[in-house]
C-alpha cells in the first residue's frame, strides 16, 4: 500500500511504476483469427503494438473473458507491456449481479484448469499480476473460499514472483471501512461517460459522485465515449443508420446505434445546461463529418484523462487502466 495514495501500487525491481494501461477483452470471437501459428503471432503483435504505440505500459486481461494465448504474451514480452491476467470469474455472472455464488460448479475442474494456465504462462516476464476475477464481492462468498484458497496456493507455489488479488473492484462504496486493499484493487471503478476536459485534472476521482475524498489508488477501469472512423462504421451500420447519425444532445438514437452501445457526447456544464462535444465543432452535415468530429472529441477526452491521472500520480493515483483499450464488439 502506497503511503500517499492509500492504496495498491506496482513495484518492479524495487522501483515504483506508475501504470497507464488498458483493458483487453478478447482478440476476436472464438479466436478465429488468433488460433495459433504465424498468423496469430502477426495479429497479436499488431494489436499489442497499437497499445504500446499509444504509450500504455500495462494490459489487463478481463476476467469475463479468457486467459490469453501464449502468442499474446510473447508480443507483450517483446514490446515491453506488462500483463495483469484475471481468472475466469466476474460479478456479472458469479453471484454479485447475476448467476450464483456457488459457481464454478466444479471447483476441482476449475482449479485444474487454473493450474494448467499458470504453468503455461508463468515463464513470461510480462506477467506480473493475477486476480481471481472481475468485480467479485463480497469477500467470503465471491470468489468461493475453496476457489480463492486454491488460486492463492497455486500462484504462491508456481509463480511466486507475481501477485494475486481476489477482485479488481469491491465493495462499490465510498465507505473505506468496507474496503480491503488486500482483497481488491479499488473500492469503485468508472466513470464511463464523457466529461469536460478540465475535470480530469482538477477533480479527484472525476465523474464519481460521492467519491471526491475517497482514495482510489489503482483504478482498474475508467473510460469515455468511443466512435470508430467512418470506414469502420460503414462495416456494421446500414446506410439508413448512418444517415440517422445522432443529433445534438441525443439520448434516443437509431436502433442500430443503440445496439452497438452508443454513448451520448453531452456533459453538464457549470451553471446548468449541457455541452454536446461533437456539435461544439459545428453541426455535422453527414455521417463522415460526424465521425471526424468524434475523433477530435475522443482525442481530447482520452488525452485529458491520461494527463489528468499522470498529473496526480503518487498523490492520488498509482494506476489507471482504460475501459476499454481494445474490444471485439464494434
Amino acid at each position: 500500500q502506497h503511503p500517499a495514495t492509500q492504496g495498491p501500487a506496482l513495484q518492479i525491481n524495487e522501483q515504483l511504476l506508475f501504470v497507464a494501461g488498458g483493458n483487453w477483452i478478447a482478440s476476436d470471437q472464438l479466436l478465429r483469427f488468433s488460433g495459433g501459428g504465424e498468423r496469430s503471432r502477426e495479429r497479436y503483435s499488431a494489436e499489442v503494438g497499437l497499445l504500446r504505440a499509444a504509450g500504455l505500459n500495462m494490459v489487463r486481461v478481463w476476467g469475463g473473458g479468457i486467459a490469453e494465448r501464449p502468442e499474446f504474451f510473447e508480443a507483450c514480452d517483446r514490446l515491453g507491456l506488462l500483463v495483469y491476467q484475471e481468472f475466469w470469474m466476474t460479478g456479472d455472472n458469479n453471484g454479485r449481479w447475476a448467476g450464483s455464488y456457488e459457481w464454478p460448479a466444479d471447483p476441482a475442474a476449475y482449479l485444474l484448469n487454473a493450474q494448467a494456465t499458470v504453468l503455461l504462462l508463468r515463464g513470461h516476464p510480462s506477467l506480473v499480476l493475477w486476480a481471481a476475477g472481475n468485480e467479485l464481492h463480497p469477500a467470503g462468498l465471491n470468489p468461493p473460499p475453496d476457489i480463492l484458497a486454491g488460486l492463492q496456493s497455486l500462484v504462491a507455489r508456481l509463480h511466486p514472483q507475481s501477485v494475486l488479488m481476489a477482485s479488481s473492484m469491491a465493495p462499490q462504496s465510498p465507505d473505506l471501512t468496507l474496503f480491503d486493499p488486500l482483497y481488491a484493487l479499488a473500492p469503485q471503478d468508472g466513470p464511463y461517460g464523457i466529461l469536460l476536459a478540465w475535470q480530469w485534472s482538477s477533480e479527484r476521482n472525476p465523474g464519481l459522485a460521492g467519491y471526491e475524498q475517497c482514495p482510489i489508488s489503482f483504478q482498474p477501469e475508467t473510460g469515455s465515449v468511443s466512435t470508430p472512423v467512418i470506414r469502420s462504421l460503414r462495416r456494421f451500420l446500414s446506410p439508413a443508420a448512418l444517415e440517422s447519425f445522432p443529433g445534438p444532445q441525443s439520448v434516443e438514437v437509431h436502433p442500430l446505434w443503440e445496439f452497438h452501445k452508443y454513448l451520448p457526447y453531452s456533459s453538464a456544464v457549470p451553471g446548468g445546461g449541457l455541452l454536446d462535444h461533437i456539435y461544439a465543432y459545428g453541426a455535422p452535415a453527414s455521417a463522415e463529418e460526424y465521425a471526424l468530429r468524434a475523433q477530435l472529441v475522443q482525442h481530447e477526452q482520452y488525452l485529458s484523462l491520461l494527463e489528468g491521472f499522470r498529473l496526480q500520480q503518487w498523490r492520488y493515483y498509482s494506476a489507471v487502466l482504460l475501459w476499454k483499450a481494445q474490444s471485439p464488439w464494434p
